[in-house]
């Protein structure tokens, strides 16, 4: 089986000029009120989940400790 990349091959790419660096993207604008408004109930949705898990999980815990 042949070698993947010969001697010359190596040193001939090695000796090519690196590539011009890619140009900063630009900074994010301004969030939109709709988009704070979204993020917003998104996170009170998912404060309302974890309320409900630690309520059941702790309803559970209390439940397996009065019936055991």
């Amino acid at each position: 089986m042949g070698d993947f990349c010969s001697q010359e091959h190596a040193a001939e790419w090695l000796r090519r000029p690196l590539p011009k660096p890619l140009a900063p993207s630009p900074p994010p604008g301004p969030t939109s009120w709709s988009h704070r408004l979204a993020m917003g109930g998104c996170f009170a949705v998912f404060l309302v989940l974890v309320a409900c898990l630690a309520i059941g999980g702790w309803t559970v815990v209390r439940f397996l400790l009065d019936h055991v």
